[in-house]
């Protein structure tokens, strides 16, 4: 997420390693440190990278929750709300801008409750399909 092209992202991946250092005990300059002096093992580099990764998706699903998102339903299927979640968090793995403004637009709609026509329910699941591979 720190390489990510989306400034929002590289924010919150930031911010995300910044809480694990903290919940670690330590912060960003003894990070620095350990990494300068060669303190940290490559394992232990693995573990501060990772955790920040999943606080950061995190706090993406969050903010997109925050919005009106909804979960998986009762029945376990997948809905289109998240597939549509799935997507805005990964505009990286999309086609071009045409389909990352469709997700955000798929975003807003089915948080409002909208429903989608057959053609916009069948590019969402395209798209989702490529997202996940």
């Amino acid at each position: 997420m720190l390489s990510s092209n989306q400034p929002g992202e590289v924010v919150n991946a930031a911010r995300a390693i910044c809480r694990a250092l903290k919940s670690a005990g330590t912060d960003i300059h003894a990070l620095a440190d350990g990494i300068g002096n060669g303190k940290l093992s490559e394992a232990e580099m693995k573990r501060l990278y990772d955790a920040g990764y999943a606080a950061g998706v995190q706090a993406t699903e969050d903010k997109l929750r925050g919005a009106g998102f909804h979960d998986v339903d009762d029945e376990g299927y997948e809905g289109l709300e998240r597939m549509a979640m799935d997507c805005a968090i990964r505009p990286e793995r999309l086609r071009n801008e045409r389909e990352r403004e469709f997700v955000r637009q798929m975003v807003r709609w089915l948080a409002r409750g909208r429903k989608l026509s057959e053609k916009q329910e069948t590019w969402l699941r395209d798209c989702h399909d490529r997202v996940r591979r």
